[in-house]
């Protein structure tokens, strides 16, 4: 008996995190509910040759019905149970958490340049670690720059708070940011610092309003509605049903690819798992703890624009959360994109 296509790319299926496999899943899963996983021209351009093959071999299986192959049920079960819909809120996570909970008492005022996206059960992603992160998102930078680039000159930046990376001690539940807070340019007491780019100040001004519109306008849709739209849409009042609807968070747990780990002064760790087909990154901390990955989410699925992939690493033995961002340059990037 000839074997299933479905066992045959299983393993691949299940298990690859590269975006050729997150393609290919895709597509599957559409075929339990066409309405919620939707494909376009972008997506199928990170098929690779092999897995284009494989697209076809297991479309060819959907269209000659997939009660004639008793073994892809059961396939796409598997998938969806380890690949869930991050449309709709998992399990653990709490969207726009309260903004008091989020910082200790005497820096409250990150508040103005740190957006918290959601909280997450730490024992979601390790049945032995308790609390609660929160994601947070950074109204800096504008276009073209990097998260701190515009502090870069200052002696503002730390071991853990250096551009592209932000880092946090955690004091009973709340963050403590590992270094000054002037590492924000438009920090209050950053208002005699002379714009690092034309116009840095005038912009970046204008690009927090925008954020921080964008953000409220999810925020509020979120608690009318229970879903996730596009910032960028709803701040700019487009129609709800022209309004592309945004997943949650993009991924929980599991490894970081290292491949979009930016330079840092921390000692960054590498790991080949050709299982899953990505190198998996993890930075150190100067003790030489290693942090894990939590939670990773794009930047525009909570406000109007930012870092391709937010990404949150726990280092539990010093109780550390950091911060690293990731920008695909092979896009020009833009507010709302």
């Amino acid at each position: 008996m000839t074997e299933s296509p479905f066992l045959k790319y299983k393993d691949v299926l299940i298990n690859d995190h590269s975006a050729s496999a997150t393609c290919l899943r895709s597509i599957l899963l559409s075929m339990l509910n066409p309405c919620r996983y939707t494909i376009g021209a972008h997506d199928l351009a990170q098929l690779s040759p092999e897995h284009f093959e494989a697209a076809q071999v297991l479309l060819n299986v959907y269209k000659d019905g997939l009660e004639n192959d008793p073994e892809a049920r059961y396939a796409l079960q598997d998938i969806e149970q380890r690949w869930p819909d991050f449309l709709r809120v998992p399990y653990g996570l709490h969207p726009f958490p309260d903004p008091d909970s989020v910082f200790v008492p005497d820096q409250a005022d990150l508040i103005e340049h740190l957006q918290p996206f959601f909280s997450i059960d730490l024992n979601v992603v390790n049945p032995e670690w308790s609390g609660y992160l929160t994601m947070l998102g950074p109204l800096e930078p504008t276009e073209h720059q990097l998260v701190g680039q515009a502090t870069e000159e200052t002696p503002w930046h730390s071991p853990l708070l250096h551009t592209n990376w932000i880092g946090f001690k955690l004091e009973e539940g709340r963050y403590r940011l590992m270094g000054d807070p002037r590492f924000f340019f438009l920090h209050g007491d950053n208002e005699q610092l002379s714009d690092p780019y034309e116009d840095a100040r005038k912009n970046l001004i204008i690009h927090y309003a925008d954020q921080k519109l964008a953000f409220d306008a999810a925020k509020k849709m979120y608690n009318d509605s229970g879903r996730l739209f596009s910032p960028s849409a709803l701040a700019h009042r487009v129609p709800l049903y022209d309004v592309e609807r945004m997943t949650f968070v993009n991924q929980i747990g599991g490894v970081a690819d290292y491949s979009k780990l930016t330079t840092s002064c921390l000692t960054l760790g590498y790991e080949v798992n050709d299982k899953s087909g990505i190198t998996a990154g993890y930075p150190f901390s100067h003790a030489g703890h290693p942090f894990h990955h939590v939670a990773s989410v794009p930047a525009h699925h909570y406000q109007s624009w930012g870092a391709d992939l937010i990404m949150m690493f726990y280092e539990p033995v010093e109780q550390l959360v950091l911060f690293t961002f990731y920008w695909d340059n092979s896009q020009d990037k833009g507010p709302g994109e």
